[in-house]
C-alpha cells in the first residue's frame, strides 16, 4: 500500500477479510475491530485493512447504516480524481446497455440516487447524460420531480423524432402560395418543438449536430430554419436557457459555481463564468451576492 496515503484506517476481522478478498463490496459495523480515535465524518473515504495490516480496499464511510464501509476500489494505487469518477460513472452508464434492448435505449433516462455527495461524481454523471443526481435520504417530492423531468425529456425527444424528416431543403420555388404556406406552417411547428426539446435538455451536450441528426437534416439547414422561426440563432437560445437556469441555481448558497456550471451543461466552469458575465454583466459570485442582498431587502 502506498506510504503516502493518509485516509482513516478501519481494521476488520477475519470473517470480513475473507468476504472482501472474495469480492464482497461491503464492511458491516459488527466486523470492524479497529477505527480512528476521532471518527471521520459521514461519507469520508477510508482504507480497510486486515488484522495484519494488509490493504483490502478503499470506500465511503456510512455512519447511518449497518453497512459501515462501501468499497469503491481495491487498488491501493488508485487516485480518486475526476478521471476515476468518470470511469465509475461510465461503467454504470454502460451497464444499462446490457439490460435494455437497443430500441429502448432512446427512451431510457438514468437518475442517480446515492449517499455520495462528491462533486466530481455528480459532475461526471451529469456530463454523461444523467437526468438527475439525488442524495440519500431522498425527499419524495424530489424523486417525483426528477421522474417528471425524465418523462418530459423522453416525450420531447419522441415528439421531435416523429416530426422527422421535415420538409426537404427546397431547390426551387414552391409551385403555389398555398404550398409555401403549408411548408412554413410545418417548419414553424418543427422549430417550436426544437425549442421545447432544448428547454427540456439544455443541461446535456446539445448542439446543432445532435439535434439535426434527430431530424435527419443538415446542421446548416436547421440553423437557418431555427433563426427564421424563433428569431434567434440556436446557440444564443441554448445559452439563454442555460444562463437563466444558472441564475435560479445560484440562489442556493450551498451550490458552488462549478457545480452550477455542470448542472446547466457547461463542463468548463471558467467558460461558464465568462459566458455568464457576458450575458449578465456580473460573475456568478457577484450575481449570487446581489441576489441574496435583494432577497434580504424583500423580506424587510
Amino acid at each position: 500500500m502506498k506510504s503516502s496515503r493518509n485516509y482513516p484506517v478501519y481494521t476488520v476481522n477475519k470473517h470480513a477479510e475473507g468476504l472482501l478478498v472474495g469480492g464482497h463490496p461491503w464492511v458491516y459495523e459488527n466486523d470492524i475491530l479497529g477505527s480512528p480515535e476521532a471518527e471521520p465524518e459521514n461519507g469520508t473515504l477510508v482504507d480497510v485493512v486486515s488484522t495484519k495490516g494488509a490493504y483490502l480496499g478503499t470506500g465511503f464511510l456510512s455512519l447511518k447504516s449497518k453497512i459501515r464501509v462501501r468499497l469503491i476500489s481495491r487498488n491501493a494505487n488508485d487516485t480518486f480524481d475526476a478521471s476515476f469518477w468518470r470511469r465509475r460513472v461510465e461503467y454504470a452508464w454502460a451497464y444499462r446497455k446490457t439490460v435494455l434492448e437497443p430500441a429502448d435505449l432512446s427512451a431510457c433516462r438514468v437518475i442517480f440516487v446515492t449517499a455520495y455527495s462528491l462533486f466530481q461524481y455528480a459532475h461526471e454523471a451529469m456530463h454523461l447524460g444523467a437526468c438527475d443526481y439525488l442524495l440519500k435520504p431522498v425527499n419524495p417530492d424530489e424523486v417525483e420531480a426528477s421522474i417528471r423531468k425524465a418523462i418530459r425529456q423522453i416525450e420531447a425527444g419522441r415528439r421531435l423524432a416523429e416530426l422527422a424528416p421535415v420538409e426537404p431543403e427546397p431547390e426551387a420555388d414552391p409551385e403555389s402560395d398555398a404550398a409555401e404556406a403549408g411548408e412554413n406552417d410545418r417548419n414553424a411547428l418543427v422549430m417550436a418543438h426544437v425549442r421545447k426539446y432544448m428547454e427540456d435538455n439544455y443541461m446535456f451536450d446539445l448542439s446543432l449536430d445532435s439535434v439535426s441528426e434527430i431530424l435527419h437534416i443538415s446542421p446548416a439547414y436547421l440553423s437557418a430554419q431555427f433563426k427564421k422561426y424563433q428569431k434567434m440563432n440556436f446557440l444564443d437560445c441554448l445559452t439563454e436557457l442555460r444562463i437563466n437556469a444558472a441564475k435560479e441555481l445560484l440562489t442556493d448558497p450551498f451550490r458552488s459555481a462549478a457545480e452550477v456550471a455542470s448542472m446547466v451543461g457547461y463542463e468548463d466552469s471558467s467558460y461558464f463564468a465568462r459566458t455568464f458575465k457576458k450575458r449578465t454583466g456580473m460573475t456568478p459570485t457577484q450575481y449570487r451576492r446581489e441576489a441574496a442582498k435583494a432577497a434580504r431587502e424583500a423580506r424587510l
